[in-house]
């Protein structure tokens, strides 16, 4: 059995971030890796890396080998291949061809899933929800890494929900609720995705049957970065963003959105 040692190769950010670690490094190693082969994969992380993937449940599966080693970046174990891999971040990088295709087959490998479980399902309207924002944050050193609702929320959720709800079934959907399966499974029977700027859109990764996507996101950041416009074109997705004019990043921000603004956009977005 071939045994590769894949060494973190981070495209952006920190490696704490989960756009970063799934983007820039666990997809791109599923990529890689000849699962029909049964490749014995091990993973080195830093203390934060090793959380994440303990987090996304791939330590349990008994189709995906791995030897999780919570270690600083050191050498790799003895008797394994150095192997590297480049990283698709979504932020101004290209996606490789093939590469969703690549990492959805070996993903059904690893966890199982039946194309049953979303193809013949309704197509959904995938609403993002970061739930309510914390009425008081303590970060006394600003640089601590806080989950998206401590960052970014939007206030009138309820009133999202029901417009979109003209366009056909919505899932408003948690994801930090959800394990990486059933995250997998929400974005596969999605047909519309409405999500805030944030990590989980890296999840577009995952759909099959999406054509548009809407993103809530800050004029100041969306200026900079094509961001998560790279994964929704090649997974076949129309991208359009609803431009806000408040801050971004900084502490409970919350966005109010303008419903009657959102409807013309979706409207015009499902002609497109």
């Amino acid at each position: 059995m071939a045994k590769f040692y894949y060494e973190p190769n981070i495209v952006s950010g920190r490696t704490d971030h989960y756009h970063h670690f799934l983007a820039g490094y666990l997809l791109p190693v599923i990529a890689d890796a000849d699962l029909t082969k049964g490749d014995e994969i091990s993973l080195a992380f830093s203390g934060p890396m090793t959380r994440l993937i303990h987090e996304v449940g791939f330590t349990s599966q008994p189709n995906f080998k791995t030897e999780v080693e919570p270690q600083i970046f050191g050498p790799p174990p003895e008797g394994y291949e150095v192997r590297n891999v480049r990283g698709v971040d979504g932020c101004n990088t290209a996606v490789p061809a093939g590469f969703a295709e690549n990492v959805n087959a070996k993903l059904d490998h690893i966890f199982g899933i039946e194309e049953s479980e979303y193809a013949d399902c309704e197509p959904e309207i995938l609403l993002i929800d970061r739930g309510e924002a914390p009425k008081e944050i303590f970060d006394e050193n600003e640089h601590i890494r806080l989950s998206g609702s401590q960052r970014r929320t939007l206030s009138n959720m309820d009133e999202i929900a029901a417009c979109l709800e003209k366009y056909g079934p919505v899932n408003r959907c948690f994801l930090d609720d959800k394990s990486f399966r059933e995250q997998i499974i929400a974005f596969r029977r999605a047909k519309f995705v409405v999500a805030q700027h944030g990590a989980g859109l890296s999840n577009l990764v995952f759909a099959k049957q999406c054509k548009h996507v809407l993103e809530f996101a800050p004029e100041e950041k969306i200026g900079e970065q094509v961001w998560f416009k790279n994964l929704s074109k090649h997974v076949g997705a129309v991208h359009r963003v609803y431009l806000i004019n408040q801050p971004f990043g900084k502490l409970n921000i919350v966005w109010n959105i303008d419903i009657e603004l959102l409807d013309a956009k979706v409207k015009h977005l499902l002609t497109l």
